[in-house]
């Protein structure tokens, strides 16, 4: 599969973004990594509660874009990609014709390196990679655009919600396996009171014979897995919603009317029919 395989379709944009946009639609991604797609072979988008951002993994390594309204979710992001947990002194840099810092931690006999900046005032960005020097980590960040949009799209909707529910965060990783282009998504349903719940998608695996269940979500049989997953396969897919670890505070009941109400896309290998 090509590299636009990995690659979100575009939506629309009214220019450089504005700090409150960020991470405030769910369906709505304010940067492009056109750039940096390339030699990748698996790409993972999110966006939603303050943050967006994408993951690129490949024969050459791995990258990771985040953009956010503040530099404290910056701080708060766990790190996803390995190192030796002894970062060094920041030194400061310029990416473009804005000023950031960059440090490194050690990982084996490579560097993973952190370029932080603000690409407009009000907002923070930072790249994590791995790369020889600061310079060329630099490098991966210019490349990175904040004049175009993208749509977070998964292979389903959720169409039944609980009272003041909404849709807080967007989720997907797309391969460029000509099999399997689709990996996962996840959307997270939210309250203002705090609660919140994820319901994720994969395609199921190869010969699967999971059991049917037990327990009734709309027109689905779901079953639980554990106490606090429960789960349903809706061919070609197994459909999980987390009550707890990647949730909190929505009731089993609740989880199988939100699961009643997964529709999923007509077409797993076709994006443009999600």
């Amino acid at each position: 599969m090509p590299a636009a395989a990995l690659m979100l379709p575009q939506a629309q944009s009214v220019g450089t973004v504005r700090p409150d946009a960020v991470g405030a639609d769910p369906a709505t991604l304010h940067f492009s990594t056109d750039a940096l797609v390339s030699d990748a072979d698996v790409a993972s988008w999110r966006t939603g509660r303050g943050i967006e951002s994408v993951e690129f993994r490949g024969p050459s390594g791995q990258a990771r874009f985040v953009l956010a309204r503040t530099e404290v979710l910056l701080d708060g992001l766990q790190q996803t990609l390995s190192s030796q947990g002894r970062p060094q002194g920041r030194t400061e840099v310029r990416v473009g014709d804005r000023s950031g810092v960059a440090w490194f931690d050690p990982s084996g006999d490579r560097k993973l390196w952190f370029v932080r900046w603000q690409p407009a005032d009000g907002l923070w960005a930072q790249v994590d990679v791995y790369a020889t020097t600061s310079d060329e980590a630099v490098g991966t960040a210019s490349r990175v655009r904040f004049d175009g949009a993208h749509r977070c799209i998964v292979p389903f909707r959720l169409e039944s919600l609980p009272p003041d529910g909404r849709l807080l965060e967007c989720s997907v990783t797309l391969g460029r396996s000509a099999r399997d282009s689709f990996v996962e998504g996840t959307l997270v349903v939210g309250d203002a009171s705090g609660r919140w719940l994820t319901v994720r998608a994969q395609p199921a695996p190869a010969g699967d014979d999971a059991r049917p269940g037990d327990l009734v979500a709309g027109p689905y049989r779901a079953r639980r897995q554990g106490s606090d997953v429960l789960e349903m396969t809706v061919e070609p897919c197994v459909v999980e919603a987390f009550r707890r670890g990647w949730g909190n505070g929505y009731t089993e009941a609740e989880g199988l009317a939100i699961l009643g109400g997964y529709r999923p896309a007509r077409d797993l290998d076709r994006p443009d029919t999600w």
